[in-house]
């Protein structure tokens, strides 16, 4: 699984000022120098991630296939993985050929249940029209995950033919998850339905997940489109409902000959567009990007260029970037990031390396997995004032839950942190979480401007997200 959209990111891990919200009517709340300098940080590191995926998504096989996770859409592939999985395990339950002598129509021909395990599998079969319909259902999960509830039932044509599975495939695969009422989603409903292939293979499909969210969250609905062609080309769209009747959508455009365009509007006005040419014809690629804000804001736009190429024979994926930041002012701020990506054992692993023109550095490690995404790393400060440890996890729906704890230096494996911060973020980077620093507790909200507001008791004040 991979980690979705696909838009600006990587930005300056800056000391960050503080400003009086001036449409509050709120007393202003006055921040301790570490309380601005490092509450914006995991804002950042989120886009850092998410872009640096989005890039290698975007870049790293050409047109999307069926065998490609594509940034906004990860269920694409979970949802093929998971086609050939149910697949092979329906061909284990079905009935042999004297059971077909009488004609049955979706009939049960095998019901499991272990209530203690709590998981539940059933095939139906159809002779009529030579269809298998496999389910499996898991309903007891562990205290610590968020989920109650994960079915997922798959449709497969069999073409009459049963002593040969390869000419069998799946017509549609089609998945439910539940979560728990303290977490953040409601329930994530995925289809994929195939409209092309070759014998067991999917040449072409249409798929779509919706993720609804919990009434307290901003985000009310995600809708997540993706068609892909037989040529290889195809297009993704993520539509995003807000609880005050705002929206906002992305869209990625592949085209065959390994190129392609995106663009992006948020409900605040900032708008991305950009473009990029793939690794998959000659193993060099690069990608474009520009985030154009509003008028009126302390920042102009966000330029991303990035140089790529794929070393053979172990496909280890390579890019080179460049992110400059334009404020009004006219200041310029740049950052170098060089990001590597291969396979250990199955499991994809992500390196990203950053450095800054004033000392400060870091690094952050992605394993990326069918079923989760985990983000660990750490970022020294200017000066080698602070030491930064990362952690996170991302969601099927793009959204993300990210700790990270701030230790004077030198840094010693068990020393307290004197910040610790606990964000989630929803696909579209709007979040909130808390934040513990001198035996206190404050809020931040981040809704997708420039700046987030921060609040203790009745006091509230932003700060930047962007330093000159």
């Amino acid at each position: 699984m991979k980690i979705f959209r696909y838009i600006s990111g990587l930005f300056l891990l800056l000391y960050i000022g503080c400003n009086e919200d001036p449409s509050s009517n709120q007393q202003t709340l006055q921040l301790d120098p570490v309380l601005e300098a490092y509450a914006g940080f995991g804002y950042e590191v989120n886009d850092i991630v998410s872009t640096g995926s989005d890039i290698q998504d975007m870049t790293g096989g050409g047109a999307p296939s069926v065998d490609q996770e594509i940034s906004g859409l990860t269920a694409a592939k979970t949802l093929k993985t998971l086609a050939r999985e149910l697949r092979i395990r329906s061909n284990d339950h079905l009935p042999g050929q004297a059971a077909l002598l009488k004609p049955q129509t979706d009939s049960l021909y095998y019901f499991y249940d272990d209530t203690a395990q709590g998981i539940r599998a059933a095939l139906y079969f159809d002779d009529a029209t030579s269809v298998a319909r496999y389910y499996e259902v898991r309903y007891v999960f562990p205290a610590w995950r968020n989920m109650t509830y994960d079915s997922a039932e798959i449709a497969v044509n069999l073409n009459y033919t049963l002593d040969n599975d390869q000419d069998d495939y799946p017509e549609w695969v089609f998945r439910l998850q539940e979560f728990k009422e303290n977490f953040m989603i409601r329930n994530i409903t995925s289809l994929l339905e195939v409209t092309d292939h070759n014998g067991p293979e999917i040449t072409g499909f249409q798929a779509s997940v919706d993720t609804y969210y919990h009434q307290n969250r901003r985000l009310s609905h995600l809708y997540q489109f993706m068609e892909i062609n037989p040529d290889r080309s195809g297009t993704l769209r993520q539509d995003y409902y807000f609880n005050d009747n705002t929206t906002a959508f992305n869209m990625v455009t592949f085209y065959a000959d390994y190129t392609g365009t995106f663009s992006r509007t948020f409900r605040d006005g900032t708008t991305v567009s950009g473009s990029f040419n793939s690794i998959e014809d000659d193993l060099q690629g690069s990608f474009s990007e520009t985030v154009s804000f509003p008028e009126g804001r302390y920042i102009d736009k966000i330029v991303t260029d990035a140089m790529i190429e794929i070393t053979l024979p172990d496909s280890v994926f390579s890019a080179s970037l460049t992110r400059a930041l334009y404020f009004s002012s006219g200041t310029v701020r740049t950052i170098s990031i060089a990001l590597d990506a291969h396979e250990e054992f199955g499991i994809g692993v992500v390196h990203l390396d950053l450095t800054r023109v004033n000392g400060a550095h870091g690094e952050f490690t992605l394993q990326v997995t069918e079923t989760d995404a985990l983000l660990e790393g750490n970022w020294t400060t200017l000066n080698d004032e602070y030491y930064i440890l990362v952690s996170a996890e991302y969601y099927i729906d793009g959204s993300c839950h990210i700790n990270y704890r701030v230790f004077n230096m030198p840094y010693t494996a068990g020393d307290n942190p004197v910040f610790v911060a606990d964000y989630y973020f929803s696909p579209d980077d709007e979040g909130e979480g808390t934040i513990e620093y001198k035996n206190e507790t404050y809020t931040i909200n981040f809704d997708r401007t420039d700046s987030a507001e921060i609040q203790k008791d009745s006091r509230t004040g932003r700060i930047n997200l962007y330093a000159e």
